[in-house]
């Protein structure tokens, strides 16, 4: 019997996203926006807090505004603790014992950061910073400790965040959409190809733009100011414009660093081409990969199942 192929194809990704949900927990209060994810939880004593995620996030912590709602006690690191000199310096010298979540909101087993044992909250009840400040840490963070070392899908077509307790069968897939990653600290790295060129870019679920009025004018592709966005290394970007002058490109279409925006045609990542992908212009320094930061505006494509442990990424759409 003949079978079409696209067909087959559809059938496959239906039965993988059967065996994705069977094998994890969703996560539950997570919330997909404009191509960012937010995760939202209630205490037992009906508190709500929110917090921003982002995989390259330097530390999970509380802001101010909703330590005020907490009665939690805080506790401070001592300025003569050497072995977090450098936490001391970020101004993370501060933290709670978060309170126990209210039942039915899901969060993966404690991650232990360092020797304080300072990592997400959980139900069981654990430590978590306070953000230093507030022009930077407007929003309750969930970053890069949270997610390292475990096994997520971020379902960006079906807006859902999985978070799995074992690895995923994938053998269903074809292999030529599963990429091998290589780390940066505890931060994944990805080979994407832009204009037939293969680049390195850090996996960045947090990469994020405000557009002036006038960027999100051009743009008017139906999201929001603030969304999801990819950072392209300045000489790539500017030898991009250059290539290719019919691209859509945007001066200062960042409202808060002026960033140019480029609207690239097409990418290639697991053995998909697709487009278009936004990405702003970035200034890097002492980056010891090669393109930059890929995010929510590739992401949007893709269902998306990082294994850190095995160390490969799988894209499926």
């Amino acid at each position: 019997m003949f079978v079409n192929f696209n067909m087959y194809r559809i059938l496959i990704f239906i039965l993988f996203l059967s065996s994705i949900y069977s094998q994890g927990n969703e996560v539950l209060g997570a919330k997909f926006k404009d191509n960012r994810i937010w995760v939202t939880v209630f205490t037992e004593d009906s508190i709500k807090i929110k917090f921003y995620t982002d995989t390259f996030g330097p530390y999970d912590c509380i802001n101010e505004k909703t330590l005020s709602k907490l009665t939690s006690q805080i506790h401070t690191i001592s300025s003569d603790n050497k072995i977090h000199d450098d936490l001391i310096k970020e101004g993370f010298n501060r933290y709670i014992i978060f309170p126990q979540l209210s039942n039915g909101y899901y969060f993966p087993d404690i991650k232990l950061v360092d020797e304080l044992n300072l990592s997400i909250p959980t139900a069981k009840g654990n430590e978590i910073f306070i953000c230093p400040d507030e022009i930077y840490y407007k929003e309750n963070q969930l970053g890069k400790h949270w997610f390292y070392n475990r096994i997520w899908t971020f379902d960006y077509i079906n807006k859902k965040l999985i978070f799995h307790n074992e690895s995923i069968d994938n053998t269903i897939i074809d292999s030529t959409h599963i990429v091998n990653i290589r780390f940066s600290g505890n931060s994944p790295l990805i080979p994407v190809k832009i204009d037939g060129i293969e680049y390195e870019f850090l996996f960045d679920t947090g990469a994020m733009v405000g557009l002036t009025d006038y960027a999100l004018k051009i743009l008017d592709n139906g999201l929001g100011n603030w969304r999801g966005t990819s950072f392209l290394r300045a000489s790539i970007f500017n030898e991009l414009r250059d290539a290719h002058p019919e691209w859509k490109y945007i001066e200062n279409a960042n409202s808060y660093s002026k960033n140019a925006l480029l609207v690239v045609e097409s990418i290639e990542i697991a053995g998909y081409t697709v487009g278009p992908v936004e990405f702003l212009r970035q200034e890097f320094t002492r980056l010891n990969w090669s393109g930059g930061a890929i995010g929510g505006s590739a992401f949007q494509y893709f269902t998306i199942t990082l294994d850190y442990p095995n160390k490969y990424i799988l894209f499926t759409k």
